[in-house]
């Protein structure tokens, strides 16, 4: 592989989706995997939309399990431990 003038070789270089950086690599992953599991074949762009909306997805499943267990802890009470 040869290295673009900013020196960067084409496998590394990564696109970014709002705020979620995807290399290029896992796009193209992606579209394989998304061609062989569906026999359909899907663009670069639509592959990295694809890929933002997961991340964001299970982004979001992460701060709603982040904030739920912070306003929880403390409250809960151990099976172990006995209470009167």
């Amino acid at each position: 592989m040869y290295e673009d003038s900013d020196g960067l070789c084409k496998a590394h270089r990564q696109k970014s989706y709002n705020h979620y950086v995807i290399s290029n690599a896992t796009i193209k992953d992606f579209q394989q995997v998304i061609s062989s599991e569906y026999n359909i074949t899907i663009n670069e762009k639509e592959a990295g939309e694809i890929l933002t909306n997961l991340v964001g997805y299970f982004d979001l499943l992460a701060k709603i399990d982040h904030r739920e267990q912070s306003e929880n802890q403390g409250s809960l009470v151990s099976p172990l431990k006995k209470t009167d």
